[in-house]
């Protein structure tokens, strides 16, 4: 029943974005948007091949169609460029925004517009005609949705899109950035509900499998998968919760938070940014962790936390100062003047990782 009253829906609904996308638009239009109702009679079932496959060929065929007519020759380039959002909205709500994922087959078929049998990569599109896509953020866009959709029946595909896009992506950091930005959503959509304490545990366990999926692929730029891009997402995910507990603790605003499972926790994370294969000198979760916790709570909070001994852990061996070096370079101006003091903390923040246009529209502003 509930399966029925969903394909039902389907049905009006890819109607209704074919009329907002083109009908909308250029109303002599509409008897293609009769073809897609009469179909969608019969069959709606966005997670099956065949039913994407009709919505294409229909716009393939109008594409066909109106590109005879003369009065249409001039717009043509709008229409195809409103066809393609029509097509990529339908894949994104219909084919992926539904609880289970589309089946093998479409996966298949999607692939198909994004490789070319010679495994180029070429633009998302409804139209069969090969248009070599060199930009990432185009080519993404299946990629995204497929990441969202990161189940044991989805991974071998994405396997697969990241093994046939090894050539570029080696070289291509925004796509692999893209890629683990994507699998941190799909974890944060999992315990976006959650308190804080609730998401430890689920932190501590992400942060072990990070760890161990980091320890197996020690040398990323020798073989980008999957199983590497997911451990990087797991660990970013685990820090974000370390930096929030930390606060929680040493700012004091929050009690509760001294318990022995949240103390576990904090050790394991420490084991993880002193674990000298799984960090480098300029990358791991160890600079992402300091990072991460001054841009969220400032440099100060950074420097009263590693104060106590016990803390130092969070900054990295090779960015720690003695005592001495400490006294040596600290900066007797800053009880003279308030304003000179706040340009000198902005620019500490941004040398450990603030958005560098942030920090200069501070010191720009007027006091």
């Amino acid at each position: 029943m509930v399966e029925e009253i969903r394909c039902a829906w389907h049905s009006v609904r890819v109607v209704q974005l074919f009329v907002e996308h083109l009908v909308m638009k250029y109303e002599d239009l509409a008897m293609y948007a009769r073809r897609l109702s009469l179909y969608m009679k019969k069959r709606s079932d966005f997670t099956k091949a065949s039913t994407i496959i009709y919505v294409q060929k229909t716009l393939r065929v109008m594409d066909a169609e109106l590109e005879k007519k003369k009065e249409y020759r001039p717009v043509m380039q709008k229409i195809r460029e409103y066809c393609k959002s029509f097509f990529m909205e339908v894949v994104s709500s219909l084919c992926f925004g539904q609880p289970k994922p589309p089946e093998p087959a479409l996966i298949c078929e999607l692939l198909t517009l994004v490789f070319t049998e010679k495994d180029e990569t070429k633009e998302f599109s409804y139209s069969d005609k090969i248009k070599t896509d060199r930009v990432p953020v185009i080519r993404s866009f299946l990629l995204q949705l497929l990441l969202e959709h990161n189940t044991d029946d989805v991974k071998r595909y994405l396997d697969d899109y990241i093994s046939k896009s090894r050539h570029i992506i080696d070289d291509d950091q925004e796509l692999c950035l893209l890629c683990i930005q994507c699998l941190e959503d799909a974890i944060y959509k999992q315990y976006s509900c959650s308190s804080l304490q609730e998401r430890i545990p689920h932190a501590q366990r992400l942060l072990n499998e990070g760890v161990e999926a980091l320890r197996i692929h020690p040398n990323p730029s020798e073989n980008i998968n999957l199983a590497y891009l997911e451990g990087v997402a797991k660990l970013r995910f685990a820090k974000f919760v370390v930096a929030e507990l930390l606060h929680c603790q040493f700012e004091g605003k929050r009690k509760g938070y001294y318990t022995h499972e949240a103390q576990l926790f904090l050790q394991a994370a420490k084991g993880c940014c002193e674990d000298e294969i799984v960090n480098v000198e300029d990358a791991g979760p160890g600079i992402f962790l300091v990072k991460h916790i001054v841009r969220q709570y400032g440099m100060t909070f950074l420097m009263n936390l590693i104060s106590d001994h016990s803390m130092e852990w969070v900054v990295p061996v090779h960015l720690r100062r003695s005592k001495q070096e400490q006294q040596e370079t600290s900066d007797p101006f800053v009880i003279y003047n308030p304003i000179y003091g706040n340009i000198r903390t902005q620019l500490t923040d941004a040398v450990y990782g603030m958005e560098v246009e942030n920090t200069l529209g501070k010191l720009t502003t007027k006091e």
